[in-house]
């Protein structure tokens, strides 16, 4: 892997009520974390993903990273 961590980074689409969440390995953008306009989690996978291999345990903080900032950003929609 290029980066000793993956990270997570905010994309807002004008056109989605939800963001999408982009996990990111250095500069490459491995898969993106979402939820449709009904509120399904969605995860779509980028070509950088192709014939890598990652480490679980850092896909899955980053997945739950993601998912806790969805939550939060769902629960400040319906809140604000």
């Amino acid at each position: 892997m290029a980066g000793d961590q993956l990270r997570v980074r905010r994309f807002s689409p004008v056109d989605r009520e939800y963001p999408i969440f982009e996990v990111i390995d250095g500069d490459e953008i491995l898969f993106d974390l979402s939820k449709t306009d009904e509120g399904v989690a969605e995860i779509a996978f980028h070509a950088a993903v192709s014939g890598r291999v990652l480490r679980l345990q850092e896909v899955l903080a980053a997945m739950s990273s993601a998912q806790g900032m969805l939550d939060s950003d769902a629960n400040a929609s319906r809140d604000g």
